[in-house]
């Protein structure tokens, strides 16, 4: 049997484009071991630990019911509150996927502003819970409510279309991509969706909000990350549980690479053959 050169190219194409996600958790905290919120910190942090939570003097941080809760009691006021991870996250991971639960209760006037409830990721944040600058930040959402009891959304972080409106918990996913070219991931609802090199998806439930968001700075890595409850926000209590953050690479499929030696073992072989074929014609 005889493969032709283009034939052979065509094949290793499609077997090496045959891969899985493998996904290594770079950080996980469900908040459950301790009732006190400095046991979730420290300047030297293990994998489920920030560098600093920050609590106001009006936006307090507590470990509440098993997740990490952020009440701001007065609005406009009472200074910031947060979460920061400045330690490396990893070696210069490519492609993020964050997933964690989130809530918002006590909230009674809309908070629409894109710039005082953030998420962001990046590199060479500061420890503080102030918002990074755009020129430090890779990608970042952006945390809303309505006047509605429970009720919020989650926008671009600098403008652009909200998702829709949800109440009560809700798990979101949020896919960055740094990778230098587009990535396929499977998504929460087992589909397989394709991100755009430096853009992020997000997922509320198994719901597609945000489509390949461009991102902010596209320069910067992703290895901190921080969010940050500014002063300025509106009275609300919000709450954050399950936060996993996993570094996601494309590996081949085993059949991929038995696919392989077997076309390098038929290429031997008809190299081979051509060989023998012309030292035969030579003598």
């Amino acid at each position: 049997m005889m493969i032709s050169r283009p034939l052979f190219r065509s094949l290793i194409t499609v077997s090496l484009t045959t891969s899985a996600i493998h996904a290594q958790v770079l950080f996980n905290q469900d908040f459950t071991s301790s009732t006190d919120f400095e046991d979730y910190f420290s300047e030297s942090p293990s994998a489920g630990q920030f560098n600093d939570i920050n609590t106001g003097a009006s936006n307090v941080a507590t470990i509440s019911n098993g997740t990490l809760t952020f009440t701001k009691s007065v609005a406009g006021s009472g200074g910031s509150s947060g979460f920061v991870r400045t330690t490396d996250i990893g070696l210069n991971p490519n492609v993020l996927q964050f997933s964690f639960t989130f809530n918002v209760s006590g909230n009674s006037s809309d908070q629409t502003s894109g710039t005082q409830l953030v998420l962001q990721v990046g590199a060479g944040f500061g420890t503080g819970v102030t918002a990074e600058s755009n020129s430090e930040v890779h990608s970042r959402i952006a945390f809303n409510w309505t006047e509605i009891g429970g009720q919020w959304a989650i926008e671009p972080g600098g403008g652009g279309s909200a998702s829709s409106n949800y109440i009560g918990a809700q798990t979101v996913t949020w896919v960055v991509n740094n990778s230098g070219s587009s990535f396929d991931y499977t998504a929460p609802n087992s589909s397989t969706t394709s991100v755009a090199n430096d853009s992020y998806d997000l997922w509320i439930g198994d719901t597609l909000e945000l489509t390949s968001v461009t991102a902010t700075s596209a320069s910067q890595s992703l290895t901190d990350f921080k969010f940050a409850f500014n002063t300025a926000a509106n009275a609300a209590t919000i709450s954050f549980d399950n936060l996993s953050i996993s570094s996601l690479s494309a590996v081949p499929e085993p059949s991929s690479f038995a696919t392989l030696a077997g076309f390098a073992v038929l290429g031997l072989a008809a190299s081979r053959r051509r060989r023998s074929c012309s030292a035969s014609l030579a003598a």
